[in-house]
C-alpha cells in the first residue's frame, strides 16, 4: 500500500511557495497490531511551521531538507 508525504526541497526566502516542496509516493509500513490506518484528507501548513523552515535553529529545531513534513490535518479512520 501507498501514501503520499510531502517534503521539504528547499528553503523558502520569504514566504514559503509551491517550489519549496514535493509530494512523494512511498510504501506504507505493515500496520502492528493496535494500530489503525488514518487517511489524512488535509493538511494544515501552520506560520509556526514556517520557522523550522529557516536553516538556524530558533524557537524549534530546523527541518532537514528533504524530510517529510508533519503538522496538524483531519483524517478519516
Amino acid at each position: 500500500m501507498k501514501t503520499r508525504q510531502v517534503h521539504l526541497v528547499s528553503r523558502p526566502e520569504g514566504f514559503a511557495t509551491p517550489d519549496n516542496f514535493v509530494v512523494r509516493e512511498v510504501d506504507l509500513p505493515v500496520l502492528k497490531e493496535g494500530q489503525v490506518l488514518v487517511e489524512n484528507l488535509y493538511m494544515s501548513i501552520d506560520p509556526y511551521m514556517r520557522r523550522s523552515m529557516e536553516p538556524v535553529a530558533t524557537d524549534l529545531p530546523p527541518w532537514p531538507i528533504g524530510e517529510a513534513l508533519n503538522g496538524p490535518s483531519i483524517g478519516r479512520v
